[in-house]
């Protein structure tokens, strides 16, 4: 952690304030690390070869997702595998 000090515990005690707010009020991390790619909760920034992984499978989350409820507010931004001899779209 960068922040050090009594600013930075004051700061890190705001962000563990907000952080829990934002939960209770409903906000969601969209899971994405190791799943099958999903387009509704999820941008595919980049896909990458690979011969022993699963095809279309999350490698790498670039940027978080949240959604809250049902609404997406953000995508997760993602690496998806493309296994190695596919030529599928």
């Amino acid at each position: 952690d960068a922040l050090q000090g009594e600013a930075g515990k004051g700061i890190r005690m705001v962000r563990d304030n907000l952080t829990k707010a934002l939960r209770e009020a409903g906000l969601q991390e969209i899971p994405a690390l190791g799943l099958q790619f999903d387009p509704y909760l999820m941008d595919a920034i980049q896909q990458v070869t690979e011969k022993d992984s699963k095809d279309g499978f999350v490698k790498e989350v670039l940027r978080k997702g949240y959604r809250l409820h049902d609404r997406i507010l953000r995508p997760a931004q993602v690496i998806v595998v493309r296994t190695e001899g596919d030529t599928n779209g």
